[in-house]
């Protein structure tokens, strides 16, 4: 197993662009953890019967939980330039593997960081880099792992990216200068190739397993890794008396599909198995709960803006869960996802708001 350890990458343009007096202390910080290609039904807390997901179960126990909740689209750019910006691909034109997201969007890191907040995030997708603009707002900005000539869907990184979010909490902690900050994980690992790890593989593929299973099986083990690396995260930050004041969110950017329909993989259909993501909120003050109403992903970063106490950007397309959370209901509109991978090719869908809301 290959284990590579992330150094802190400073982008000091992005420092001079955020300074200002830091916000009180009892601003909560905010954790994001994104984990690629998983699909909501491979975790037990969204009803798998596999023992993938202790750790993500134990959190899901202490968040509103949201059950439908619909990627706006079916691979990693698109998607995460929508959770992070509140635009669907048809406004902010990630469409390819070449976009770029234009500096004039907003993102989350950059309304955080000018209101005080140091911001960092540990990468390991070739997507989520420099090279798709995916560091807007960033102080603290380390994609180490894509840049070490390692073939990404055949290394794991998903020790590197716990090590290095450790690390981080751990400065934090050590320098107690009251700055609020914003942490952004996101694992790699459930992507394609799929790769087995030793003592933990073994207990999702049985004994002459082959095809689709074999993989499935496989798959599962890499979402079981995953958790046990989210689980080292989440376990510092309770050590360090960090959870009582600290947003966690957790998400993923789309599913994966093992021939329920005829194909394998992601990126090339809209079916449910790759546009519906596990996506919950433990917030400071609010009790847990599932929500069965269907949300976007395009909804995550006002509703943490509400969580904060920020005031939105009123040009978003995505709508604070915050009235969720607190055991209401709000109207949403329905659920867009699109896919374009050729300008002659445009798949789009939506998903209706439940009756009566």
């Amino acid at each position: 197993m290959t284990e590579l350890r992330f150094s802190l990458a400073l982008f000091v343009g992005f420092a001079a662009a955020c300074a200002r007096p830091p916000e009180p202390a009892s601003r909560p910080n905010v954790l994001v953890l994104s984990v690629d290609t998983l699909r909501a039904d491979a975790l037990e807390s969204y009803g798998y019967v596999k023992p993938t997901s202790p750790q993500l179960d134990e959190l899901a126990r202490t968040s509103t939980v949201f059950e439908q909740a619909i990627s706006s689209a079916p691979w990693t750019l698109p998607s995460v330039a929508s959770i992070f910006t509140s635009y669907y691909s048809s406004t902010h034109n990630c469409w390819s593997e070449a976009s770029m997201l234009d500096g004039s969007f907003d993102t989350l890191a950059e309304v955080l960081c000018r209101e005080g907040y140091d911001t960092a995030c540990f990468v390991s997708h070739p997507f989520l880099t420099t090279q798709n603009g995916m560091q807007q707002g960033f102080v603290h900005f380390d994609y180490a792992f894509t840049q070490l000539g390692t073939d990404a869907p055949d290394a794991i990184s998903s020790v590197a990216v716990s090590e290095g979010g450790i690390d981080y909490l751990e400065e934090k902690v050590a320098v107690d200068d009251s700055v609020p900050w914003f942490l952004w994980l996101h694992y790699f690992d459930p992507h394609t190739t799929y790769m087995p790890h030793e003592g933990v593989t073994e207990r999702f593929v049985e004994r002459g397993t082959s095809g689709v299973e074999l993989q499935r099986g496989i798959y599962d083990g890499e979402v079981a890794l995953v958790d046990r690396e989210i689980g080292r995260v989440l376990e510092v930050l309770e050590q360090n008396g960090l959870t009582e004041n600290t947003i966690v969110v957790f998400v993923s950017d789309h599913g994966e599909e093992f021939e329920e329909h005829g194909t394998l993989a992601h990126g090339k259909t809209l079916y449910q198995e790759v546009i519906r993501v596990p996506f919950f909120v433990r917030a400071p003050g609010h009790p847990p709960g599932r929500v069965q109403e269907p949300v976007r992903t395009v909804d995550l970063m006002p509703t943490l803006l509400d969580l904060v106490g920020l005031d939105l950007p009123p040009a978003i397309e995505g709508r604070s869960l915050v009235p969720f959370l607190k055991g209401g209901r709000i109207s949403l509109p329905p659920a867009l996802m699109e896919l374009r991978r050729r300008e002659d090719r445009m798949l789009e869908g939506l998903v209706p708001r439940a009756a009566g809301s």
